[in-house]
């Protein structure tokens, strides 16, 4: 399956073209990805949640990563991986096995992930609401 033309950018890595794929809107909630393919449209997808500003190099060094554990752009099987660009250097991370779809961000933002219903900031913001509707 090919990635979709709307915001879509090329990038070389080591003399290979590949395909990025992001929405840039998106990047600061929970449901952001990039994709990466290789650019002749064919062959698995490396997908990262992403954390901080995904910068051309950034994408390359997460490129690198997956390569480094296992991902071939002329392969068979999909890689997904966690980036955070707030660390220096760049930290990656593999999907656990049997991880849910959104396990980078609940491990990067633990009790305060807005998927946590426990989350203090989200019961403060509710309480908040309750005190001034009984005003």
């Amino acid at each position: 399956m090919t990635l979709p033309k709307k915001n879509r950018r090329d990038i070389v890595v080591d003399g290979r073209t590949y395909h990025r794929q992001f929405e840039p809107y998106r990047l600061w909630e929970n449901d952001s990805f990039i994709c990466v393919q290789n650019a002749s449209g064919r062959g698995p997808i490396l997908k990262m949640q992403w954390v901080g500003i995904a910068l051309p190099h950034h994408i390359e060094a997460a490129i690198r990563f997956a390569h480094a554990n296992g991902w071939r752009p002329d392969g068979a099987s999909i890689l997904e991986i966690g980036a955070d660009s707030n660390a220096d250097p760049v930290a990656f991370r593999m999907k656990p096995k049997g991880a849910l779809r959104y396990w980078f961000y609940d491990d990067y933002y633990g009790e305060y992930s807005p998927r946590n219903p426990n989350n203090p900031n989200i019961l403060r913001r509710a309480a908040e609401g309750d005190a001034q509707s009984t005003k």
